[in-house]
């Protein structure tokens, strides 16, 4: 079984679990808030930084983004948001040689 299928079978999993266990297997992820503002609190609504899975659907058809909490906006960086774009084009199948892959925004 090669990693990228490792992954999607471990992201079904989580897909399908019951919410309370969803919620203590996503706080291992790291998912959710860190209680850092790395780019400082922009409004009395931000909640600080964000870490997020983001996976498809096994027919690719469909691309999930996870915050690990409910989430009203999120706002990133502009190199973050191009990177996050890439990505979620990936996800979507998109093949970009373009744009360098990082491997983790949160500590870019």
């Amino acid at each position: 079984m090669t990693d990228p299928e490792k992954l999607e079978t471990i992201v079904e999993m989580v897909r399908t679990m019951a919410p309370e266990f969803k919620a203590e297997v996503l706080k291992h992820l790291g998912l959710g808030n860190t209680g850092k503002y790395p780019d400082g609190k922009l409004d009395p609504s931000d909640e600080g930084e964000l870490r997020l899975m983001i996976s498809h659907s096994e027919d690719g058809r469909i691309i999930r983004l996870d915050f690990g909490k409910p989430t009203a906006w999120i706002g990133l960086p502009k190199d973050h948001a191009v990177q996050l774009a890439v990505l979620l084009l990936e996800h979507a199948g998109a093949k970009l040689e373009a744009f360098p892959r990082q491997e983790s925004l949160g500590d870019a």
